[in-house]
């Protein structure tokens, strides 16, 4: 390991305070409230109209929410990642995403309404054959009805980004006074007319006041902003909202196909039973949502924060989930004896909804960490087979609500299960890194989105400019290097592959660096500076946030490489694009360039194509990194941007990164010495060898033991002989490269 910095950031302090139980306790009180007091709604209008008019009235309700879910463009999570950042862009942060909500459901609502059967909807307020006046205003209010809702939903997200998560619960229980009135005040006269407006007129009050509120509390904010790039903004919220929209689907296109597949007296028993799906299922959705914000604000504890979150979602729902399921017949009884039949549906849909707790809390981990494609894939694949469910379900003798949620238990099996083998597959849980810049794309190439830079302190560019178009970045971090990062240039620069983008990043070096690096004039060579030394790891996840090739070297300023390094391995990537990580061989040499032991590393099997299964077991089965570290491999930036960036302990960063980029693609061990690696005895390795060797012990046991069955007893039996060995023979090294040193300094 290269003295790239020396300077490591310390822990905090005691145990930090997990904001989380706050945040979600509050959305999910929110939540569970306002479906709580729909359901409650629902009760009362069950007593007043008949199974077909409810059924009429529910075509309408699900309706709009389905709209207000398909066009939230997940907005709410992308607003609990970067309100806590927002600073003084706060304001305008939050009328670009609520106005893009809330024209999207405006367009898409007057879209829905023209498709076929959708007539139904629009009777629910003007009843059967109305006229046209009556038909525009029923399509008005439907629209104005999904504008609002659209809106509505976003609003605990909001409250909470903005520190002001106990404001949620306050604003459900307005909007549950208000729609329990109108619908008590009806009575007896109680109409489907009436329970549309039992919705409309609380949403437009509680998006009227909380509104005012944000304007207020984002009035009071003010400081440096740390806001996503459009482009990255879209790259999250485009996966994700198809995610968001599966999930609406689930809620809302279900009800409405029973509806339309076995009529509106089937299909109103039918809606009261899913509500109490939609009820838990929403609770566990906004309590596990608050996971974003509490990884926004604490990346560093991300794992720590996400089993606190399962752990309570389960202890307190998993409990209520038998209650409901003990408790089934009398609570359909409470909408009346037309009901009640349908408890056995009601008791197998609760039964697999404590295997839907362990997908939701999934795709909330996924949204934390900004793996948006992950909450897609998951998200549309358990709705698809729930749909698919309800629209195969036979109209026979049997009844259809028992046949659809046996379906939707086995579709749950199946989720849980499949979270369960990539969980294994995938213990780690770690934030995606990304530079930042300011909504309108002036360059700050700041702060790191989920990480703890402060603005004072980015980079500023000393000589050159940003280069693109280029295959290959190297990324050069380092600190106090001025004996050896000229040497370290001048390969790269040499290179017989000419066209390459050189990015260093001088980590506020107070020796001969930045002098050093003064004197060398080449178009390829950016350098960078902190303002402020920072930890290693933030130095070298910034180097690569300031390249833009879509192939990476990390280079550790006191390695330099062999001349054909980068041709050979940007060929190989041309060659297989499913590659993810490309490493060579290389020398070790002592501080003058004298060669300790010709080419290293890539052996015990790793040479040529392998996956990840098969680099797993090698690693294990040497004890150590066989593998090797930064200078002599290569990988694609898409890989490194999907495996969350630099690994947080410098420690194990190098091999740690190689087992996660290869979650996105093949390995391919190249049998050449590509570069020569620095022993030193005085470097940052040579000082930090003996707890390092610890540390690979603790990483190597856990990577066994996650990647079992691949991982055999006979390889863990292997890898605890080889490791003591390893650790001997870095040693020796170490020893030679100090007596190298010696001797130099005596002749």
């Amino acid at each position: 390991m290269t003295t790239a910095t020396a300077v490591r950031a310390d822990p905090e302090a005691g145990e930090a305070r997990d904001g989380t139980l706050h945040d979600g306790l509050a959305m999910a009180l929110a939540a569970g409230g306002s479906a709580l007091v729909g359901m409650l709604g629902w009760v009362l209008a069950a007593r007043q109209l008949t199974p077909a008019e409810l059924g009429t009235a529910t075509a309408f309700v699900s309706a709009f929410l389905l709209i207000a879910g398909a066009t939230e463009l997940n907005v709410g999570i992308g607003l609990l990642r970067w309100l806590p950042g927002a600073g003084s862009q706060s304001r305008r942060l939050l009328v670009v995403a609520l106005g893009a909500v809330a024209g999207l459901a405006a367009v898409v609502a007057v879209g829905y309404l023209l498709l076929p059967g959708s007539g139904v909807i629009v009777e629910a307020v003007t009843g059967p054959d109305p006229s046209p006046g009556a038909h525009a205003v029923g399509v008005g209010l439907f629209v104005l009805t999904a504008m609002l809702y659209a809106l509505f939903q976003q609003q605990d997200f909001v409250l909470v980004g903005l520190g002001r998560p106990w404001l949620a619960p306050a604003r459900t229980l307005l909007f549950a006074v208000g729609r329990l009135g109108i619908v008590l005040a009806a009575g007896a006269s109680l109409t489907t007319t009436t329970v549309v407006v039992s919705w409309l007129v609380p949403l437009a009050a509680c998006v009227a006041l909380v509104s005012l509120q944000a304007l207020v509390l984002t009035r009071r904010r003010g400081g440096a902003a740390r806001l996503p790039r459009l482009r990255e903004a879209a790259g999250f919220l485009g996966p994700t909202y198809l995610g968001q929209v599966a999930t609406s689907v689930l809620f809302n296109q279900v009800p409405l196909l029973v509806v339309l597949r076995f009529g509106p007296e089937v299909g109103g028993r039918f809606f009261l039973v899913w509500q109490a799906v939609t009820v838990v299922d929403v609770l566990a959705q906004y309590f596990s949502n608050s996971l974003s914000a509490g990884v926004a604000r604490e990346p560093g504890r991300a794992a720590e924060l996400s089993r606190a979150v399962r752990r309570r979602l389960l202890g307190v729902l998993a409990p209520a989930l038998a209650v409901g399921v003990l408790a089934a017949e009398p609570v359909l009884a409470l909408f009346g004896p037309a009901y009640a039949g349908e408890a056995t549906a009601l008791r197998i849909l609760l039964a697999g909804l404590v295997l839907r707790l362990l997908v939701v809390h999934r795709i909330a981990e996924h949204q934390a960490l900004g793996r948006g494609v992950r909450v897609a894939r998951l998200a549309v694949a358990t709705t698809a087979g729930i749909v698919g469910v309800a629209a195969l379900v036979p109209a026979g003798p049997a009844d259809p609500l028992i046949l659809f949620a046996l379906g939707f238990v086995a579709v749950q099996v199946v989720a849980a299960g499949a979270v369960a083998l990539r969980r294994r597959r995938d213990p780690a849980v770690r934030p995606a890194h990304h530079l930042a810049t300011q909504f309108d794309g002036s360059p700050a190439v700041t702060s790191t989105l989920l990480g703890h830079d402060d603005l004072v302190a980015a980079p500023v560019l000393v000589s050159g400019r940003p280069r693109t178009g280029a295959p290959v970045a190297v990324c050069i971090p380092v600190y106090q290097g001025g004996r050896h990062v000229e040497a370290t240039v001048r390969s790269v620069l040499d290179q017989t592959l000419a066209d390459v983008e050189l990015v260093v990043l001088d980590n506020a070096s107070t020796d001969a660096t930045a002098a050093v690096l003064a004197g060398i004039d080449d178009p390829r060579l950016t350098v960078w500076r902190n303002p402020v030394t920072v930890d290693m790891v933030t130095n070298f996840r910034r180097a690569v946030a300031l390249s833009h090739a879509p192939l990476l070297k990390l280079l550790p300023a006191d390695d330099v490489l062999e001349p054909d390094c980068l041709a050979a391995q940007v060929a190989a990537f041309t060659a297989d694009p499913g590659l993810a990580l490309v490493v060579g061989r290389k020398h070790l040499v002592d501080e003058h360039g004298r060669v300790l032991a010709r080419g290293r590393f890539v052996r015990h099997g790793l040479a040529g194509t392998h996956e990840r299964p098969d680099v797993v077991r090698r690693v294990v089965r040497s004890g150590a990194n066989p593998i090797g570290a930064d200078a002599a491999a290569t990988f694609r930036r898409d890989a490194y941007e999907a495996a969350g960036g630099y690994p947080d302990d410098a420690g194990l960063g190098d091999l740690e990164l190689w087992l996660r980029l290869l979650e996105h693609g093949r390995f391919l061990g190249m049998t050449t010495t590509v570069a020569r690696f620095r022993v030193g005895a005085d470097t940052a390795s040579a000082e930090t060898h003996r707890r390092d060797y610890d540390a690979q012990r603790a990483f190597t046991a856990d990577v066994a033991r996650s990647a079992r069955p691949v991982v055999r007893r006979r390889d863990v039996v292997a890898g605890r002989v080889h490791a003591p060995l390893a650790r001997r023979r870095r040693e020796l090294l170490y020893a030679a490269a100090g007596v190298s040193a010696r001797l130099r300094r005596t002749r």
